[in-house]
């Protein structure tokens, strides 16, 4: 009882988020994985010293009291060393910026959550604070081996993320996002083993794949009369291939897609 006390005490989580069933959601998967959470829907009722006592701050970047990027700063010059979550039902790319801003201001940012996320995508990530790593000094997560063997193994997977037509409050297309399995089921998050990819040469084989897989996914939305478009992101330096354009002109033929449905996004982490 005294083990389970302490453990308790130690993992410690502040979610700050004024979507009352988002705050009890995120409570609950905490309490699941071991981390005893505060809920607080206004950043102003914390202090600096609250902030530095727990072991994971999950943060709404829309608050009513304060912008969560202007937290940020404040967290930054108080020099806040606590992991911190973003989370948000912003676009990806507002997510991306935001952590990078936090980052840029010194703050310890583990990663993003989109709302509306999956408990899959929210274990990726406590795991990371439950096993006590701090993510500058952690290591990559996965070795080229690793991405190697998910790449023969058919667990690199295409997450889609709807996109919203807002005239006509209708699906307009999705975004893929790439995902990787690990062998005990664990997904991870692009952050997690893109690098790894890249730093190793095998970022031309994790677009190819991505764009196989999402363009198989977009024609059987076609065989059912969907009539929605397909975002890749792609790696700046692959648009630098003379021969990409080729490639996809060949792709776009073997799937039969229509050209004008297919998006390419270029890698924010690129820009």
């Amino acid at each position: 009882m005294h083990v389970g006390a302490k453990q308790a005490t130690q993992n410690r989580a502040i979610i700050i988020d004024d979507f009352v069933e988002m705050a009890h959601f995120l409570r609950d998967l905490c309490a699941a994985s071991g981390f005893q959470s505060t809920l607080y829907e206004r950043a102003t009722d914390l202090d600096a010293e609250t902030f530095a006592a727990a072991d994971v701050l999950f943060l709404d970047l829309s608050l009513p009291d304060v912008d969560g990027v202007q937290l940020m700063r404040r967290l930054g010059s108080n020099r806040c060393r606590t992991p911190i979550i973003l989370i948000s039902g912003h676009a990806g790319c507002i997510l991306s910026a935001a952590a990078s801003a936090g980052r840029e201001d010194g703050l310890n940012i583990l990663g993003t959550l989109h709302k509306p996320f999956s408990i899959a995508e929210f274990e990726a990530l406590i795991k990371t604070v439950a096993g006590h790593t701090d993510v500058e000094e952690a290591g990559p997560l996965v070795t080229p081996e690793a991405f190697q063997a998910a790449l023969e193994q058919n667990r690199i997977e295409p997450y889609f993320q709807s996109k919203i037509d807002l005239r006509r409050l209708e699906v307009a297309g999705f975004e893929a996002l790439a995902r990787l399995r690990l062998d005990d089921g664990q997904v991870l998050l692009p952050d997690q083993f893109i690098p790894t990819a890249a730093e190793f040469g095998l970022g031309d084989v994790l677009t190819d794949r991505m764009l196989i897989l999402s363009l198989d996914a977009w024609r059987d939305w076609s065989a059912r009369g969907a009539d929605w478009t397909l975002s890749v992101n792609i790696p700046v330096s692959r648009l630098a291939d003379v021969q990409f354009p080729d490639r996809l002109e060949e792709l776009a033929d073997l799937w039969s897609i229509d050209r004008r449905k297919l998006i390419l996004e270029i890698t924010e982490t690129e820009l």
